[in-house]
């Protein structure tokens, strides 16, 4: 039985995380429109056998306008947070990329869960409401989700690719099991992470674009998330 209660006290909370360390000083953020989300696994021990640790979140093309999000280190995107300054404060902003001929919005869209796992999705629209950045109370920048959990990788094969594998995101609840424990239900096979904000140029768009940069905010940000020692 979920205690909603409980899981809310374990929002700013990532076991074994380089980012849950208790500290006196926190990593220089700037402020940007535009970011790269740069990867940061939360458990180095856990890590696949070639690192994905600073690998940066893009897409994969499945079909007219639907996309799966994949982590790589050789393509990126340039996301923003969208949603005027209420929606922000009430955790209902999204995240959002631009793409196509002319630009259209493409946002982070985490599907409906199946057995605590959700596949997280980069389909045309404004995407999933309450993915967006941490607060700028908040210590660390990074991204959120509207339910509690941990964001992971899993090498998995898709299909559209006739099976070739690729490092997909999914987001995995965290559950309160009858004993009171805290179940994270990350699979055995996927990596948890936390995915940073390096800050980003975003570009104007051109004219004719669908996509809108009306209620693009402003958001905390690092220069070099690379070199960022967290142990400090």
């Amino acid at each position: 039985m979920r205690n909603i209660a409980f899981l809310m006290g374990l929002a700013s909370l990532t076991s074994a995380s380089p980012l849950a360390v208790r500290q006196t000083s926190y990593p220089q953020k700037s402020t940007s429109s535009g970011f790269t989300l740069v990867v940061n696994v939360t458990n180095p021990a856990a890590d696949f056998c070639e690192s994905i640790n600073h690998y940066t979140l893009s897409s994969i093309h499945v079909g007219a306008g639907q996309a799966l999000a994949a982590i790589s280190s050789e393509s990126t995107r340039v996301w923003y947070v969208n949603g005027t300054q209420q929606e922000i404060s009430e955790s209902k902003g999204t995240v959002v990329t631009d793409g196509g001929t002319p630009p259209f919005p493409n946002g982070i869209d985490i599907a409906e869960a199946e057995d605590s796992v959700s596949a997280v999705r980069v389909d045309a629209g404004d995407g999933t409401k309450g993915v967006q950045l941490t607060s700028g109370s908040e210590p660390y920048a990074y991204l959120t989700a509207p339910v509690i959990g941990s964001y992971i990788v899993c090498n998995e094969s898709v299909p559209y690719y006739q099976g070739r594998k690729f490092l997909l995101l999914k987001h995995a609840e965290t559950e309160i099991n009858e004993e009171g424990e805290s179940e994270s239900n990350i699979p055995e096979d996927c990596v948890a992470i936390r995915l940073v904000p390096q800050c980003a140029k975003l570009a104007d768009l051109p004219a004719g674009a669908i996509a809108s940069h009306e209620f693009t905010n402003e958001v905390g940000c690092y220069d070099d998330v690379a070199s960022i020692d967290w142990s400090k």
